[in-house]
């Protein structure tokens, strides 16, 4: 008797080239493949990329099927296979590097393809790579505005990390794909950068030099926040 249990991934489907990432919407793996009852097909992506979405083709071969899609080690869909049946979707809404697509049945499926989905600019749950972008120039914007009247103690030790994490995001986002891990790294790294200036910012709100600095990298902390929510 057959036993029916989960396999790990046996078989790599060639990668997909995202070189184009921000002009495309959509990326197909051109070539289908077979779902052999209770295996686990693997389709890997060249480079970890933002996927809102995955429109899949299939049918049974034979008699219906089922199988689960996967992505970062989590069940993203359960889809049920009739002999032959419209495209099904797949929310993903992530930043992953590979598919998996796990047979549940004794029966074989046939995966015609499988279409990436992207909404181009999209970075997370409250921004653009446009967003990102703006917000890195106001950050180098306000600390260049208060270098030169800056202690060399707060310069060396808060005013230039702030601007040196600002500069590798506007570097990331400015020529990203819409979401891609390099671009959030340098969102987080911002955000935990000004974070750690908290004290400094809370008593420059209390001075008048520094006032504009301080109520401008506030705002872009809430953006960031909201952002990385």
């Amino acid at each position: 008797m057959r036993k029916k249990f989960l396999l790990p991934a046996l078989v790599l489907i060639s990668a997909l080239s995202f070189s184009s990432l921000s002009q495309a919407h959509t990326w197909e793996v051109s070539q289908g493949f077979r779902l052999e009852d209770h295996r686990t097909v693997s389709v890997s992506l060249e480079h970890p990329a933002y996927v809102e979405s995955v429109r899949i083709a299939a049918e049974g071969i034979r008699y219906a099927g089922m199988f689960e899609v996967w992505a970062n080690g989590k069940i993203k869909g359960s889809i049920y296979v009739p002999g032959e049946d419209p495209c099904y979707i797949v929310t993903i809404r992530e930043v992953i590097s590979s598919l998996e697509f796990r047979s549940l049945s004794n029966s074989d499926i046939r995966v015609r393809s499988v279409v990436i989905e992207n909404n181009s600019g999209v970075i997370l749950n409250g921004g653009s790579l446009g967003d990102a972008v703006s917000l890195a120039q106001k950050t180098i914007e306000l600390v260049n505005a208060v270098k030169p009247s800056a202690n060399l103690e707060d310069l060396s030790n808060i005013l230039m990390p702030i601007r040196k994490a600002a500069a590798h995001l506007y570097a990331a986002a400015s020529v990203s794909s819409p979401y891609d891990t390099k671009t959030h790294s340098a969102l987080v790294n911002l955000l935990v950068t000004i974070n750690a200036a908290s004290h400094y910012l809370d008593e420059s709100l209390e001075t008048d030099t520094n006032f504009e600095l301080a109520t401008g990298l506030l705002q872009v902390k809430e953006q960031l926040d909201n952002m990385l929510r």
